[in-house]
């Protein structure tokens, strides 16, 4: 399991915009010992792939194409439900020199579901995320550490550590609402992230609202700052990459429709 695990991890890499580039730049200059031309064509061309989607500008697009699918809602408008699912990836666990848990770059889906838990929207949190692969451990069990520095009672916190993927997350947690009863749930996660985990905790038995967070395609002006790379840019377009080679995974794998 974790064998195949590893090698989608692998092909996923390669279909980033890194991979992608570094690919077509490794070709090219294995090409050019031949085909002068054709080998620099490539190189030109993995580097210009790379500088375009790099760049602020590129990665609002891409990210964006998944965020403006599922716009905020109002905490307000949002069903009570019987829990709140957190989906892991933004919490690190408390692995030296870290003294506690930490936060990441998608740490607001914690702090979203903190957020829909207090507004009395579910009387329940479930945090789901084990340990994949390059992981220093669960993520699931230092996300429950700080729920409760944050005030959120032990007894409402349901914590699934096993599951490594959103296939998994949403297969786990759906035999643990079994269990104890839980039939609707609201999902917490990032926003780009919404399209394919809704779909996959909706091809379970649970009644399933989206309730979206962490969005990274900001408004900000056009400039030609918008046209240089960054690592942020980078950053937005390998989210976006990932999340739409996901999606194509698992529908392939009839996991959701």
């Amino acid at each position: 399991m974790r064998m195949t695990l590893f090698l989608v991890k692998v092909l996923d890499f390669l279909l980033r915009p890194l991979g992608v580039s570094l690919f077509l730049v490794l070709l090219g200059l294995g090409v050019a010992t031949r085909r002068r031309k054709s080998g620099i064509a490539l190189v030109g061309a993995g580097a210009f792939a790379l500088w375009v989607l790099a760049t602020p500008w590129m990665g609002n697009v891409l990210i964006g194409s998944l965020e403006d699918q599922f716009l905020p809602t109002p905490i307000g408008d949002i069903s009570k439900a019987d829990a709140i699912v957190v989906l892991g990836g933004g919490v690190g666990p408390a692995v030296p020199p870290r003294p506690y848990p930490d936060l990441n770059d998608a740490g607001d889906r914690l702090w979203y579901g903190v957020r829909l838990y207090r507004a009395g929207v579910a009387t329940q949190l479930i945090v789901t995320g084990g340990s994949p692969p390059g992981a220093a451990g669960p993520g699931a069990p230092a996300m429950k550490t700080l729920l409760t520095d944050w005030q959120v009672p032990p007894d409402a916190i349901i914590v699934e550590s096993e599951s490594n993927t959103t296939y998994e997350n949403a297969r786990f947690t759906a035999d643990l609402c079994r269990k104890r009863g839980i039939d609707e749930v609201v999902l917490a996660t990032s926003a780009a992230h919404m399209r394919r985990a809704l779909a996959t905790f909706r091809s379970t038995d649970l009644d399933v609202r989206p309730a979206s967070t962490d969005y990274r395609a900001v408004q900000e002006p056009f400039t030609v700052m918008s046209l240089l790379p960054d690592a942020d840019g980078l950053s937005k377009s390998t989210a976006a990459a990932h999340e739409y080679v996901g999606y194509l995974y698992y529908r392939l794998r009839g996991w959701i429709e």
